[in-house]
């Protein structure tokens, strides 16, 4: 049985924040949402002539020399990308990451004082009360948040003029995150998102990348947050399929998402704005710090 999957038209206004600045309000909202990638592989593999007709399209083949804007120079290359992880993206995003790791100085490691039953120096009000935990005793912060889980949803889409060089630091700046937040004790959920504006109606997209407890396969989490085939081609497909003969010429305009499903950290769309070191060190410090890990400069 083939996959359909969960559509929904929300009624009502909503107010959406926009990466370029300010507000825009939407009357008219329509969700696509898969459980996993491998849903969307089903729903969205087939070719559609709208993929195939327009050079921007989704099935559209194309010389990655000349021009990577794809991700892929063909189809076929992005469905064996998909299967089987991209190991050339997994080592350029480690590398960017530990660019990016350079520039942001080491983690500071801020004991944390607590009452325990054994320590360094003992709790008098809490001995002279009865309590069992008599004693103070220092932990790291960074271990303060084992257990709890943390939602990262990434707007991955970007306008056609955004370089492919942008889209996999975009992609590697998520996959910092996620690692630093794990080896702080969360447990990270990912979902990829897009929103899109065609026709005055604001389309959103979700795909569930990673669950809090599952472990991911590091190749093929960089195909789906840093190559652009992941936008490019699947995203594009999935538009293609699911809002068949209502797309305009091209593909729409990048868009935030509605806030109630931007998550506990959120990447918004680009636009054509660079990504580099100093904004892409900002963000990281900004979210981490709220999660109570420290850097050094």
């Amino acid at each position: 049985m083939a996959t359909h999957p969960k559509i929904e038209i929300m009624a009502g206004s909503h107010k959406v924040e926009q990466a370029y600045g300010g507000e825009r309000t939407f009357s008219n909202v329509e969700i696509v949402e898969f459980k996993n990638y491998d849903e969307v592989i089903e729903f969205a593999s087939a070719s559609h002539p709208r993929g195939i007709r327009e050079g921007s399209g989704s099935h559209a083949d194309a010389d990655q020399k000349r021009n990577p804007w794809h991700g892929t120079g063909t189809w076929q290359q992005c469905l064996d990308l998909t299967r089987d992880g991209w190991p050339e993206g997994r080592e350029k995003a480690e590398a960017l990451r530990a660019n990016l790791t350079s520039v942001m100085g080491s983690r500071s490691v801020r004991p944390r004082m607590y009452t325990a039953v054994a320590g360094f120096a003992p709790n008098v009000p809490a001995y002279l009360a009865g309590e069992p935990e008599t004693m103070y005793a220092l932990r790291p912060i960074e271990t303060l948040g084992t257990g709890k889980l943390v939602h990262i949803v990434f707007n991955c889409c970007v306008s056609c003029g955004i370089d492919p060089q942008t889209m996999m630091l975009r992609g590697a700046l998520v996959m910092a995150l996620v690692d630093m937040l794990e080896l702080s004790g969360y447990r990270c959920e990912i979902t990829l998102a897009s929103g899109c504006v065609f026709n005055g109606t604001l389309t959103q997209t979700f795909i569930k990348i990673k669950e809090t407890d599952e472990g991911v396969n590091a190749d093929t989490l960089a195909f789906w947050l840093a190559n652009p085939a992941s936008f490019r081609r699947w995203i594009f497909s999935i538009w293609e399929h699911a809002w068949n003969g209502r797309l305009p010429y091209g593909y729409g305009m990048p868009s935030g998402i509605i806030p109630s499903r931007t998550g506990d950290i959120y990447l918004n769309e680009a636009h054509l704005a660079a990504v580099n070191d100093s904004n892409a060190v900002e963000f990281l410090k900004k979210h981490l710090v709220k999660y109570g890990v420290e850097f050094e400069s």
